[in-house]
């Protein structure tokens, strides 16, 4: 059992290694297109994130309410795929939701913008100029992203395991090294300990869903952690029967074992 995230440079043929790679391990292969097509199961139409969809959203949009939603529906789509492990995912940021877990091989396709811009002038029958113009903004749109949601640069090498460049490598052979590399003791981790750390962020995103979306629990400062279901909730209230209303919902998300309420309440004469 492992989890594989790619992360790509556009016109690096980064798309097409994570496909074949997945293929010849037998593994799912999840992109944009499969992770954003279960959203509906949560009754959230894809339309209404397509303006976050790895573009660099605007100054605005930074304060809008609609940023913190989408992340938190998009964490817990790619746990929730990748809990049972056996997937590569392409993109999404998922190699920044799933850092420190063991067992998850972070792969970064890149390539020079001299060879990406002839191979998409090749694609989209388009001149240099054109070719060059779109992957700036790909690219621009890509780190804005990340920059956004993440507050990362995911051009850092710190948050990878191998950075492959495709100037001069085939897509075949970037599939070889990588199918190598997925087999290095060092990498490898406990199935059971892989399952169990991605659970965990999948239940404590399901509590933040919970009490944020569902139940509309008005709290401040929220962080959920999960350690074998033993949730903690963090945060501040000026209702004290909320830091009980909490509690009451976080036990009703399936995987919650405990709940430990790290709640204060904060009346309004303090100055908040």
């Amino acid at each position: 059992m492992s989890v594989i995230t790619v992360s790509r440079q556009f016109g690096s043929l980064g798309k097409e290694i994570a496909e074949k790679f997945a293929e010849s391990l037998g593994y799912k292969f999840l992109d944009k297109a499969i992770l954003e097509s279960q959203y509906d199961k949560y009754g959230i139409p894809d339309v209404s994130f397509e303006k976050y969809d790895e573009k660099n959203p605007g100054f605005i949009e930074y304060f809008k309410s609609g940023k913190d939603r989408y992340l938190r529906y998009l964490k817990t789509v790619v746990f929730e795929n990748s809990k049972e492990g056996d997937c590569v995912i392409c993109g999404r940021g998922a190699h920044l939701m799933l850092q420190g877990i063991p067992g998850v091989l972070k792969v970064r396709i890149i390539a020079s913008e001299e060879i990406r811009a002839a191979r998409i002038a090749e694609q989209l029958e388009c001149d240099m100029k054109n070719a060059e113009r779109i992957i700036n903004q790909y690219d621009k749109n890509r780190s804005g992203f990340h920059k956004f949601f993440f507050e990362q640069d995911w051009r850092d090498p710190e948050y990878y395991d191998i950075i492959l460049n495709t100037d001069d490598l085939s897509i075949d052979s970037c599939v070889d090294t990588l199918l190598t590399m997925n087999k290095c003791e060092c990498l490898q981790s406990d199935p059971q300990i892989l399952k169990r750390k991605i659970e965990d962020k999948f239940i404590a995103q399901e509590v933040i869903i919970s009490l944020m979306y569902e139940h509309s629990i008005p709290i401040d400062i929220l962080d959920v952690t999960s350690v074998d279901g033993a949730v903690t909730i963090k945060g501040t209230v000026t209702v004290e029967q909320n830091i009980d209303q909490c509690v009451k919902a976080a036990m009703e998300v399936p995987g919650v074992k405990s709940v430990d309420p790290e709640i204060y309440f904060i009346t309004n004469y303090m100055g908040y």
